[in-house]
């Protein structure tokens, strides 16, 4: 079980990324003990990688800017033979210190990108970087890569209008790096084993996500995490404020796991394994 020191040092691992915390010109560096604990278990990065994944393909589709900052969202980009495409150079994310670089492309199943018909899709590809700082990089790409138990994962997302107030979210294939100083904190590849349902409205102030499920392999330690959404609810943030997910863990941790939001992206994660269960409470770390 992680006791309270050990989950100040994930946290501080996390904001010395975000941040830039610290003495002033040190050479960003993880302990052998802080590398060690984000890769035995980093549950709540493993959220945040399922959670980011779902509003990727979601809020780039609604448009807007990332963080009210200059960087838009590629459905502001026009639209060139069923596609819109925005690429980022050092486009700064707010007063946070981050930029974001790279490329993200909406393939649309319409030659005009129009999604108002019923069945009509995008899809959500993509290759960029959040960089710290201090030299932190937070990677997102659709690109092919390989699970660490072989599994092929690429192909970004996919939103497919099904209906009245009624969308599909399907997570193709993401694989989304942490690294800081030159080592990596986690690598992760997920995509969804069952598309996921939302309801109400894509735009946040009233969007809801059941069903479907959500493959997240933990690369490095070698354990991949199932969860099943119910009812997330986001109400005006970018992070769900209400629902759960369900779950089990497989590889080389194995259990159940259990995420209940208690408010806007915080809330309490209960895992429950052979050896012992473990309760804490979590907050997302950032807004994909």
């Amino acid at each position: 079980m992680i006791g309270l020191i050990q989950k100040n040092l994930i946290l501080l691992t996390i904001t010395l990324f975000a941040f830039g915390c610290g003495s002033s010109g040190s050479e960003p560096h993880l302990t052998p003990e802080e590398e060690n604990i984000s890769l035995s278990d980093s549950s709540e990065f493993l959220i945040d990688s399922a959670i980011g994944a779902i509003s990727g393909v979601i809020d780039d589709q609604i448009g807007g800017l990332y963080l009210s900052t200059p960087c838009f969202r590629p459905s502001v980009a026009a639209c060139e033979n069923s596609e819109r495409t925005m690429t980022y150079e050092s486009c700064s994310l707010g007063t946070s210190g981050l930029s974001l670089n790279g490329t993200i492309t909406l393939t649309y199943s319409a030659i005009d990108c129009n999604m108002a018909t019923i069945l009509n899709s995008v899809t959500r590809t993509y290759n960029y970087e959040i960089i710290g700082p201090r030299g932190g990089s937070l990677q997102m790409s659709s690109e092919p890569a390989q699970a660490y138990e072989g599994t092929s994962v690429s192909g970004g997302g996919r939103l497919t209008h099904i209906g009245d107030s009624q969308w599909q979210v399907e997570l193709l294939g993401k694989h989304r790096t942490l690294s800081f100083g030159g080592q990596t904190i986690y690598d992760h590849s997920l995509r969804s084993g069952s598309p996921l349902t939302v309801t109400g409205s894509l735009n946040r102030s009233s969007r809801q996500v059941n069903g479907g499920s959500i493959e997240i392999f933990h690369n490095s330690a070698e354990y991949t995490l199932n969860l099943v959404p119910n009812n997330l609810t986001w109400n005006g943030g970018c992070h769900p404020s209400s629902g759960s997910l369900t779950g089990t863990l497989t590889g080389s941790l194995e259990g159940s796991v259990t995420i209940t939001y208690t408010g806007m992206g915080q809330g309490q994660i209960l895992i429950e394994r052979p050896e012992e269960d473990e309760e804490r409470s979590f907050e997302h770390s950032y807004c994909e």
